[in-house]
C-alpha cells in the first residue's frame, strides 16, 4: 500500500462490489425460490392437494404469492370449490379481499360465478368483503343459510340490500332476515369522463328486439331505449334517461319513471366483460336481469394489451361461469 491508499481503496471497493454482487444474487435466489414455492402453492391448491398445501405453508410458501394475472392460491382454491384448503389459506392469513388483474374477481365472487356454496359460506363468515352479490342472490333462490351469513358479514351497500329485499318477495322468512339489515354507508363515487368513454355505444338484445344507445356527456352518462320498427330498422324510443354512478365498478343507475315507456321501477344497469372488456349490458329491474350485446363494436371495445403479455382464457385454468 502506497501513502496514498490507493490500491487499499481499489480493493476495497472491488470488495464492495463483489459483497454486494453476491447479495443480490442470492437476494435474486431467495426470490426466485419464493416464486417457486408461491407456484407449487396454487398448483396443490387448484388440484385439491391438501397435504401439499399444508407442507408448503409449513415450509413457509408465501400464502398470497400472485400469478402474473394477479391470482392466488386462495382464489384458485374457491374456484374448484376446495373447502379444507380455503380454511388453510385463511388460518394463514389469505387475503380474502384480494382482486385477480384479468377479472377483477375476489376469491367470494370466484366462488359464487362457480357455484362453491360451501366455499361462499365460509368466506362470508370470515368476513370477506363484497357480499351483495351473495346477499342478492341467496334472497332470490331462497337460501336460508347463505343468506343469513351474508346479513351477518354486513359488507353490502343499499343498493344489494333494496334488490335482495325485491328479489326475496313472497319468501316471509327471507324477509324477515333482511328486516334489520344494515347497507353500509354509500361511499361517494367518483368517474373520470375518459373510463366512461368505452361504455358508450349501442347494446342489443336480438331475442326481445330491443337495446339501448349509451351516450356519454361530460362526466355523465344517458341511456335511451331502442326498438326495432315494422320495417326491421333500430330506431330509438322514449327519452333519455341520466344514469347516477353507483357503488360498484362500472354500475349505475337510473331512477323511477325515468323516461316514457320505462318500467316504474329502479332500473340498474352495469357494464360487464372480463380482462377490461365490455362484454355486454345488463339492465336489472324488478329482480329480472336482461342482457344487451354490443353491436359490432367489441373490437373497439377491448382495451390494448401487449403483445408479449397475452391474456389467458382464465386465469385459473377455465372458463369462468358468468356473474350473475
Amino acid at each position: 500500500m502506497n501513502r496514498s491508499g490507493r490500491p487499499f481503496a481499489v480493493g476495497f471497493g472491488l470488495a464492495l462490489f463483489v459483497a454486494a454482487s453476491v447479495g443480490a444474487a442470492a437476494s435474486h435466489q431467495v426470490s426466485q425460490a419464493e416464486s417457486d414455492a408461491g407456484e407449487r402453492l396454487r398448483r396443490a391448491a387448484q388440484d385439491g392437494d391438501r397435504e401439499a398445501v399444508a407442507e408448503l405453508l409449513a415450509a413457509g410458501a408465501p400464502v398470497d404469492a400472485p400469478n402474473r394475472y394477479g391470482a392466488t392460491a386462495l382464489f384458485f382454491a374457491a374456484d374448484r370449490g376446495q373447502v379444507e384448503i380455503v380454511e388453510l389459506l385463511l388460518a394463514a392469513g389469505a387475503d380474502p379481499d384480494r382482486e385477480d388483474r384479468f377479472y377483477r374477481m375476489t376469491a367470494l365472487s370466484r366462488a359464487r360465478a362457480s357455484d362453491r356454496r360451501e366455499v361462499v359460506l365460509l368466506l362470508l363468515r370470515h368476513g370477506a368483503a363484497g357480499a351483495g352479490g351473495a346477499l342478492r342472490r341467496a334472497a332470490g333462490d331462497g337460501d336460508l343459510e347463505v343468506l343469513a351469513a351474508a346479513v351477518a358479514n354486513g359488507q353490502f351497500d343499499e343498493e344489494a340490500l333494496r334488490d335482495a329485499r325485491e328479489a326475496a318477495a313472497g319468501n316471509e322468512s327471507a324477509l324477515r332476515l333482511l328486516a334489520d339489515a344494515a347497507a353500509l354507508p354509500a361511499a361517494p363515487a367518483e368517474v373520470a369522463a375518459a373510463d366512461l368513454e368505452p361504455l358508450a355505444g349501442r347494446y342489443w338484445r336480438e331475442a326481445a328486439g330491443e337495446g339501448y344507445e349509451i351516450t356519454r356527456r361530460g362526466a355523465a352518462l344517458f341511456a335511451r331505449r331502442r326498438e326495432a320498427s315494422g320495417d326491421g330498422e333500430r330506431r330509438s324510443a322514449g327519452p333519455e334517461i341520466p344514469l347516477a354512478v353507483g357503488a360498484a365498478a362500472r354500475t349505475f343507475t337510473a331512477s323511477p319513471g325515468g323516461g316514457a315507456g320505462e318500467s316504474p321501477e329502479a332500473a340498474r344497469f352495469v357494464f360487464a366483460g372480463r380482462g377490461g372488456m365490455v362484454e355486454r349490458l345488463v339492465v336489472e329491474r324488478g329482480g329480472e336481469a336482461a342482457a344487451y350485446d354490443p353491436e359490432g363494436e367489441a373490437e373497439s371495445r377491448e382495451p390494448a394489451r401487449p403483445a408479449e403479455d397475452p391474456a389467458p382464457a382464465d386465469p385459473a385454468g377455465a372458463d369462468p361461469a358468468p356473474l350473475g
